[in-house]
């Protein structure tokens, strides 16, 4: 029996207050792959997310999450939004803020389980914070934070992860970090990842996405820079390639 795609849109557009966002969208991620989503600010991006999460409905077409409504799905997915921030002087753990993946699946009274921080720990672990649970949050450095978000999205055990701009404002070493996490998730879940900067790590991403009212799928194979420049007129481009994957922590070009 075939596998159901991990994420399928047909012919999906949406308007928000009477302006055009996607415009006969058609998607098809397949399960397990790794997908970069790029896109200009404005482009649409984030609304596509949304309409995944099932937090948007379209004016017309179709959205399919492993072949079921978005929000009959909503527990497969993990989820690491544009903007997260928490507040700094509220005295929460590391292990706190990964347990906020598990809200949706705790019992009566909001206790977590054994089973709910068996999985924040799993996750932390993934992440490389297993050390850090009793920490303060406050008390991580930015990279750390990042990986601190990835790992209460990784909480709720998804076979979909989305993560929309997650490299925005953290220099290259954290970037090159975050790239090593994801590698690892290989094989293991369907990860989308969504940046409005045109890099691309080039073994582990198999589609390039690119999403600007219309959407277009690229291998990452055939993108250039002249092709970019099409959905990115407005300002200059940098495409950094890598041949080989983050496997001795070396980067290479």
């Amino acid at each position: 029996m075939a596998n159901v795609a991990a994420i399928n849109l047909e012919n999906v557009t949406f308007s928000y207050n009477g302006g055009l966002v996607l415009d006969n969208v058609n998607l098809t991620v397949a399960e397990n792959d790794f997908v970069w989503m790029v896109g200009p600010n404005g482009g649409g991006k984030t609304t596509l997310l949304k309409l995944v999460l099932g937090l948007l409905t379209p004016d017309s077409g179709h959205v399919r999450v492993f072949g079921q409504m978005p929000k009959v799905m909503r527990g497969r997915i993990g989820y690491m939004p544009q903007q997260t921030s928490l507040d700094l002087h509220f005295p929460i753990t590391v292990m706190d803020v990964a347990l906020m993946g598990r809200l949706g699946r705790a019992g009566s009274g909001g206790r977590y389980s054994a089973t709910d921080r068996e999985a924040a720990e799993k996750a932390l672990e993934q992440v490389g914070l297993a050390d850090s649970a009793g920490q303060l949050f406050s008390e991580l450095s930015g990279g750390q934070q990042r990986r601190m978000y990835i790992a209460r999205a990784l909480t709720c055990e998804p076979d979909l992860l989305i993560l929309d701009e997650p490299t925005a404002n953290i220099d290259q070493l954290l970037q090159r970090e975050l790239y090593q996490l994801l590698e690892s998730l290989l094989g293991r879940m369907t990860v989308v990842m969504v940046s409005h900067d045109p890099a691309f790590v080039g073994q582990f991403v198999k589609q390039v996405v690119c999403v600007n009212r219309t959407v277009e799928v690229h291998p990452t194979g055939e993108v250039s820079s002249e092709m970019l420049g099409e959905w990115y007129r407005d300002r200059d481009l940098r495409i950094v390639r890598h041949d080989r994957r983050f496997s001795n922590g070396e980067d290479h070009a």
